[in-house]
């Protein structure tokens, strides 16, 4: 046997003994001194909690990456300054700062803190669970890793968004030739990617007539 039982006046204490290299068995310490599978059952426990821990921590990553871009959303939307006002407010509403300079940004800031706390707890938990070299917890560790991935990898890649600026200013330049007028503002906002081809105006240019 590579673990043993060690009888004290608290109980039976399952001891593991470390080995710094790949091997099977039952005999490792999983981050506490009493979490030694010991038995087949109580090592696919830790086998499927291992997974569990690889799965969260993708998702606390996902979940603070789809809050970064309602964030970033909502930055935004900010309504546009005021014509009198112009260049300056537009360029002082993006201003860079180094510290947080308001009380939404050290809200935000703290919010991001305890994103960071969870996912470095969970990711130096797992490492230190592949470094007991045994064969089961380092794939359980992949497995988990593998399946949040697979669940919520999309979360990383913000979801496309109109470009109401960039837009207005394609219409402006194709109004003239599509027969509409030059100032004439469209009257909802456009989406540029509705057509596989661009717009209707430079789909319809190719034909004569």
């Amino acid at each position: 046997r590579d673990s043993f039982v060690l009888r004290t006046d608290d109980g039976d204490l399952c001891v593991g003994i470390m080995k710094m290299y790949f091997h099977s068995g039952l005999s490792d310490y999983v981050l506490f001194r009493d979490w030694v599978p010991c038995t087949n059952s109580r090592y696919m426990g830790f086998f499927f909690f291992i997974v569990f821990l690889g799965v969260a921590t993708n998702f606390v990553k996902g979940l603070r990456a789809r809050l970064e871009q309602h964030w970033a959303r909502q930055a935004m939307l900010v309504p546009p300054p005021a014509p009198a006002e112009g260049k300056q407010n537009a360029i002082s509403t993006f201003a860079w700062h180094f510290f947080p300079t308001n009380k939404t940004h050290f809200q935000q800031n703290l919010i991001r803190a305890v994103f960071t706390a969870a996912t470095v707890i969970l990711d130096y938990a797992l490492m230190l669970i592949s470094m007991t070299f045994n064969v089961g917890f380092f794939f359980a560790v992949v497995l988990g890793y593998a399946l949040g991935s697979l669940l919520f990898a999309h979360t990383s890649h913000p979801v496309p968004q109109p470009r109401p600026q960039r837009a207005s200013a394609v219409d402006s330049e194709e109004g003239p030739a599509a027969g509409g007028p030059a100032g004439e503002s469209p009257s909802q906002e456009p989406m540029i990617a509705a057509h596989p081809m661009g717009s209707s105006s430079a789909c319809c240019n190719d034909y004569p007539g």
